[in-house]
């Protein structure tokens, strides 16, 4: 769904299987926003930020969770680790914005990883 919204919105999107497959996109994918679900295989989201942040610490991410329980204390932790916070079901136009802010425009490229997406500008 992510993935087509993004592409309607003039985003590039490329895919990934897992977390783990999604740090090899990141090693090779000039990315200016990553977008990831908490729960995924291989690792979490929280896991990927934080290996992100480690090579890109500038680089914004967003963390989408499921659980409503743990939106607050997410959000907390985001705003002291460099990420913002969405609850499930996400959206769009919310995400559509946050992106196009994080980002600074609307013409970003975005790779899809089953549960995560990168975005990159395409200048």
């Amino acid at each position: 769904m992510l993935r087509d919204f993004f592409t309607d919105r003039a985003y590039t999107v490329e895919t990934a299987a897992d977390g783990p497959e999604a740090l090899l996109q990141l090693a090779t994918f000039d990315t200016d926003l990553l977008v990831t679900d908490l729960q995924m295989p291989g690792m979490s989201g929280l896991e990927l930020i934080r290996a992100l942040h480690a090579a890109r610490p500038d680089c914004p991410a967003v963390l989408i969770t499921a659980s409503v329980d743990r939106e607050l204390p997410l959000r907390q932790l985001g705003l002291r680790a460099g990420f913002d916070t969405l609850c499930k079901p996400v959206d769009l136009d919310a995400l559509a914005a946050l992106a196009d802010r994080l980002t600074g425009t609307s013409d970003a490229s975005v790779v899809r990883a089953s549960d995560q997406t990168l975005f990159r500008n395409p200048t």
